[in-house]
This record gives structure tokens, sequence and C-alpha cells, in this order.
């Protein structure tokens, strides 16, 4: 899907960064989630979206290596 997003950036005429570049801006905005629903307090969100959410994006930054990336 990136990469589709890259080469569609660059049909529109627009200098897109490279694919390394790019998954490694998405493995770091893994963590701005996380931390996100982590903190989020009940009044913006439910507790049991908020656990939800936590749990999706932990489970991206395992995936990614977001953690071992930000070391």
């Amino acid at each position: 899907m990136l990469r589709y997003y890259l080469a569609s950036l660059t049909e529109e005429g627009v200098t897109a960064p490279s694919f390394e570049e790019a998954l490694d801006c998405y493995r770091r905005e893994i963590a701005w989630g996380l931390f996100v629903f982590l903190i989020n307090e009940t009044r913006f969100q439910t507790e049991s979206v908020n656990t939800a959410y936590a749990a999706r994006f932990g489970d991206a930054a395992l995936t990614h290596g977001t953690l071992e990336m930000m070391r």
C-alpha cells in the first residue's frame, strides 16, 4: 500500500520520499498513536475504544519494530 501511495504521489508530480524514508516515518508515527490511546481520557473515548486502539497500536509497534527504531 505504501509503494502504491508513493507511486501515486509521483504520478501527480509530487516529489515523493524514498520507500525506506517513508517506511521509517510510518514506523515512527505508530508511537504517537500508541501514546495518544494510552493516555486518552474517557471523556474523549470510552475505555473500550481506548483499550482496543492501544492494543492495535501496540501490536503495530511490535510488528514494525517501532520501539527498537526509537532507541
